[in-house]
């Protein structure tokens, strides 16, 4: 049985930050308010010259730092449940 999956955020702003989920629904404030967030911490990180979207833990194996802060969000997957 092979699950497929679909990006979790469709569409983003000019910085990369999610304006509409997995769905193409627009995000409510809430989220869109903590995404914003997490993009701002991960350019002042960035900025810093330290490793963005790992959140201070240690690196699980395959894993590898991301230089641009607006592709955070990119690759973030949810399965498609039918």
């Amino acid at each position: 049985f092979r699950k497929s999956k679909k990006p979790m955020y469709t569409k983003f702003d000019g910085d990369g930050v999610p304006t509409h989920d997995w769905a193409g629904e627009e995000l409510g404030a809430d989220d869109a308010a903590a995404l914003k967030k997490t993009m701002e911490e991960a350019v002042r990180n960035a900025a810093a010259g330290m490793p963005v979207g790992t959140g201070g833990r240690k690196k699980m194996a395959g894993e590898v730092d991301i230089v641009n802060p607006s592709l955070i969000f990119r690759g973030l997957t949810v399965v498609k449940k039918d």
